[in-house]
């Protein structure tokens, strides 16, 4: 088991991160934490992946950690005063480097996007549509909903930016809608690796 330190300036972000590297040997399951932080929003996170789900993370402005799901605390505890402690070490590891290195820039990876419902369509009865966006980098991503060219702002939830074995990350949009007969929906998406916005669209036919 190793500790990477890596620093990367993406745009005018700066980024440092530490994740555990596991040696190429066969393994039933394994534990991998992953935080970073930069000088972008948000300025940090902390995450730990069993089997590459995320199993927590912390919330840093609350400080307390966030299952994924509810029973999870009841298998394990975790101190949040080790991620906070471990977060302003990386902050001043940042600082030091942003001062020290050469600045050169590295490529952004854009997002993939695709947008589908979690149930099957009925015209009329409430369902979720899903926008999941994946294997981007850096962790700074605006996302929005539009109904027929409208911004959509109720109902709509996000998840936290979840790390990837790859250093990449992914992340989903919830939006709660009742499908109509010529609605169209679209997922907006904002990141410094597309000369232009993405929209994925989805709409049904009767």
């Amino acid at each position: 088991f190793a500790v990477c330190g890596v620093c990367i300036k993406s745009s005018s972000v700066y980024l440092i991160g530490a994740a555990g590297l596991f040696l190429p040997v066969e393994s039933e399951h394994t534990l991998f934490q992953i935080d970073f932080c930069q000088t972008g929003h948000p300025n940090g996170d902390y995450n730990f992946l069993f089997d590459e789900d995320e199993a927590f993370s912390v919330d840093l402005e609350e400080k307390e950690a966030v299952w994924r799901l509810p029973q999870f605390k009841d298998l394990t505890r975790y101190e949040v005063e080790v991620a906070v402690a471990n977060m302003r070490t990386c902050e001043s590891n940042l600082d030091i480097i942003i001062k020290t290195a050469n600045e050169s820039l590295t490529d952004n990876d854009p997002p993939e996007v695709r947008v589908y419902p979690e149930d099957q369509v009925e015209f009329g009865k409430s369902n979720i549509l899903i926008c999941f966006m994946d294997n981007f980098f850096p962790p700074v991503l605006n996302v929005s909903w539009y109904k027929n060219g409208e911004l959509v702002s109720e109902g709509v939830s996000d998840t936290d930016f979840y790390h990837k074995a790859d250093y990449g990350f992914r992340r989903f949009s919830f939006l709660v809608f009742t499908p109509e007969v010529g609605d169209i929906y679209s997922c907006h998406v904002e990141h410094w690796g597309l000369e232009e916005p993405l929209n994925k669209f989805w709409g049904k036919s009767p």
